[in-house]
């Protein structure tokens, strides 16, 4: 096939959406598909560059402080008709010009919905109830009747309507990058970072209050015997560090901050659990949607051979397997996080990462895209 892959994120980079946008191009184009990848344009790098297998260009797409992928549509339109069997491309609130594009050229649009965008910019902004909102909810409502299929970590973020044409896909990571650390060198990482005979437990993503990093210090009162390895910024991130201050255990913390890509599988390697201990009610677009993430840090802990941690929910509990790769404990309940962090067996990062290569690698993610991707071009347009 010959793909083109629409994304408003910045490749390469070490966001989790710059991270699965290079991994779905590299690895359909590992599948011996022509993959032509179109990108914003960034400070420095090239407009056109070649990652491994996959044509990369890189186009504006600003529209004032926001990252608006409408403004490809130029791009998109001067690349004529009949040179792309298919395009993909990640929904985006201030999207939409690849639905006019593959109109216009013919050819079948998968549409890649990560998270009720919509929904969130107008929660964001205000937007609810009002005029601008509306405008951009029947645009968003448009977007979704161009497509072919929809891939989704959740059917519910769909509008109803469209449901019929969504696929549930999951994210992934790399197996072959993220894996096991030899003890030798997961206790050299330990004690470069001053770890050395603690339990270490890695909270990887974003610092915000729905991840649920303002428990972590409170948490760490609970755990007296484990140190706590943050990979990530936030808004929240000086918060969590003022009250890890405040509570006497800034010791067992290493805010280590954002880390480059190359960088994190030789911490998570260091590491003896993972946690992503989510505040689902923190975050109003949950209570409207559900929890709709398909968090990446979890799939990177399981390659990594770590137990994981997490919130009960049924999307999280579709990919850790109670008992088995991880433990599942109430939303904001610590001694709960705590007793299940003091009770991992021996064997359960095993178990996660067989589980992760045999469910969540990139190469399982890819080929599952290529059957939609396969079934939008035999459906045609919508």
């Amino acid at each position: 096939m010959r793909i083109l892959y629409l994304s408003g994120e910045s490749v390469p980079g070490a966001d989790g959406g710059s991270v699965h946008t290079r991994a779905v191009a590299e690895g359909l184009a590992g599948r011996g598909h022509e993959v032509t990848l179109l990108t914003r344009t960034l400070d420095g790098p090239a407009k056109e560059a070649v990652l491994p297998g996959v044509r990369l260009l890189r186009t504006p797409m600003r529209l004032g402080r926001r990252t608006a992928p409408l403004m490809a549509l130029p791009s998109l339109m001067a690349m004529g008709a009949g040179r792309f069997d298919v395009i993909m491309a990640r929904f985006s609130a201030f999207g939409g010009g690849e639905g006019i594009y593959a109109s216009r050229a013919g050819i079948p649009l998968v549409l890649e919905v990560n998270s009720p965008q919509v929904a969130e910019v107008c929660w964001r902004y205000g937007l609810e109830g009002r005029a601008a909102g509306e405008l951009l909810e029947a645009w968003g409502r448009s977007q979704f009747s161009r497509a072919a299929r929809i891939i989704t970590p959740t059917l519910r973020i769909v509008p109803e309507e469209d449901r019929a044409r969504a696929r549930r896909v999951t994210w992934a990571c790399d197996t072959d990058r993220f894996r096991p650390l030899a003890p030798g060198r997961a206790e050299a990482t330990r004690a470069r970072l001053g770890l050395s005979g603690r339990i270490v437990v890695a909270f990887s993503g974003s610092f915000r209050s729905w991840h649920g990093v303002d428990a972590l210090p409170a948490l760490a009162r609970l755990l007296p015997e484990a140190a706590f390895l943050c990979l990530g910024d936030g808004d929240r991130f000086h918060a969590v560090q003022a009250e890890a201050a405040r509570l006497g255990v800034s010791d067992a913390f290493r805010f280590v901050g954002k880390v480059p890509p190359e960088g994190m599988p030789d911490l998570l390697g260091a590491a003896h659990a993972g946690i992503a201990p989510f505040q689902v009610s923190a975050y109003p677009p949950f209570a409207r949607f559900g929890f709709f993430y398909s968090p990446l840090k979890i799939f990177e802990y399981m390659a990594s051979g770590l137990p994981v941690v997490a919130t009960r929910c049924p999307e999280l509990a579709a990919i850790v397997q109670e008992g088995v790769t991880g433990r599942l404990v109430p939303e904001g309940d610590l001694e709960a996080l705590a007793a299940a962090l003091r009770d991992l067996p021996g064997d359960m990062g095993r178990a996660a990462r067989i589980d992760a290569e045999a469910r969540f690698s990139w190469a399982a993610h890819a080929a599952g895209l290529e059957r939609i991707l396969k079934e939008a071009i035999h459906a045609g347009g919508v």
